[in-house]
């Protein structure tokens, strides 16, 4: 990885440079947190630029606000989508939060 900077994206500059000089983007999931109960998911208004642009996007559930789950999104590049899965794993790893397989508690 080409370690960790914080940039405001409206002063990256072009995508393609963008994409040379950083391995994802991390934001938020949300902007807030997950509803109570299982009528919704919450707002997915955070996850329309990467269905839009088609790059790889996920979400780790490693932040919570006012006792409920609130994601942090990382979003990759076109054809990156394993690059991005192993950024994900050191994110995790960076934040102290032990990996959990699918379904466990």
């Amino acid at each position: 990885m080409k370690g960790v900077k914080f940039v405001d994206l409206k002063d990256a500059g072009d995508p393609v440079e963008l994409a040379a000089r950083y391995d994802a983007v991390i934001t938020l999931a949300a902007p807030g947190a997950a509803p109570i109960g299982l009528g919704s998911t919450g707002n997915p208004i955070f996850n329309v630029p990467a269905s839009l642009l088609g790059i790889p996007a996920l979400s780790l559930p490693l932040l919570s606000a006012e006792g409920l789950p609130l994601g942090l999104q990382l979003a990759g590049f076109a054809g990156e989508d394993a690059r991005l899965f192993a950024i994900a794993a050191a994110v995790s790893d960076l934040l102290g939060v032990a990996s959990r397989g699918a379904g466990a508690a």
